[in-house]
């Protein structure tokens, strides 16, 4: 990979995730220090803890998606924050969405993505409040429009824990964070992203 063009960094990049997932963890250390000394980027930094999530890394990961958010972007920001959702680090994910909501705070998407982190944790008083921000902002602007749909899918997901939860429980924000078997199993929260 490295060979055919070693000035790039998306190739040591590519080559230390590859490394990884063959446990050859000082070489993939080396491509990837490779690939920032010829590109400190927040993209590099972010395909760096990319990959180090996806082969259960997770300190290396957040030690780069923080080098990442000094200087990412709001999509960059929400890339990270998406990663981070998907591999079930609810908790981790929200700094990053916070970043991305200061950085744009009239975008509902943020607000959205918040609203799963706070569900997914079973604190459905604060996931309710991002998603109606969300729904608010999506309504104000018309170029955010694509996101009324998600909110409103997301505040009947929220409804629907509301009851599930007073049934098993008796009491409101009373369960344990989602496992994953019920995070798979509720689809309208696992599948947020961009409209398209």
């Amino acid at each position: 990979i490295v060979e055919a063009d070693p000035s790039k960094a998306e190739r040591h990049a590519m080559a230390g995730s590859l490394y990884l997932q063959f446990h050859f963890n000082k070489q993939a250390e080396s491509e990837f220090n490779q690939a920032i000394e010829l590109e400190p980027s927040d993209h590099c930094y972010f395909q760096i803890g990319q990959s180090y999530l996806e082969h259960g890394k997770v300190k290396k990961a957040l030690k780069h998606f923080g080098l990442a958010s000094t200087t990412a972007s709001f999509a960059l920001l929400m890339d990270i924050s998406d990663a981070l959702l998907r591999a079930e680090y609810p908790h981790e994910a929200e700094q990053y969405l916070d970043l991305a909501i200061y950085k744009e705070p009239w975008n509902p998407e943020g607000h959205l993505n918040k609203s799963f982190a706070w569900a997914a944790r079973m604190k459905l008083e604060e996931a309710w409040r991002e998603v109606n921000e969300a729904e608010r902002l999506a309504r104000e602007r018309t170029e955010f429009a694509g996101f009324l749909d998600e909110a409103r899918s997301m505040k009947r997901a929220i409804q629907e824990m509301r009851q599930i939860q007073e049934l098993i429980m008796g009491k409101k924000n009373s369960l344990s964070p989602l496992s994953p078997k019920l995070s798979d199993a509720m689809p309208p929260l696992a599948k947020f992203g961009r409209p398209s």
